[in-house]
């Protein structure tokens, strides 16, 4: 579980896998969670300068299947390369 309870994590954009995980950008935290269906969450990373949104791999316009894709307000493009189960 992250340390954020979700609420003051200020909860942005976020992603939805064929499994029914979600990924989100989680701004006030500085973290990308997976909540998964059963309602478990996992911080999948930290440190970040304010996530914004999550976008995943589909395999497809150059982007790979199983990468997560996370933008930042400071303007970062970061790559989680299998991030996606």
């Amino acid at each position: 579980m992250p340390p954020w309870p979700p609420r003051a994590a200020l909860l942005e954009g976020l992603a939805c896998d064929a499994d029914g995980r979600l990924y989100v950008a989680a701004n006030g935290a500085g973290q990308i969670w997976r909540i998964d269906p059963n309602g478990e969450i996992c911080a999948l990373a930290r440190g970040l300068r304010m996530p914004s949104a999550v976008a995943l791999g589909r395999g497809s316009w150059g982007f790979h299947a199983g990468n997560a894709y996370v933008v930042t307000f400071a303007g970062e493009l970061i790559e989680f390369p299998g991030a996606v189960l």
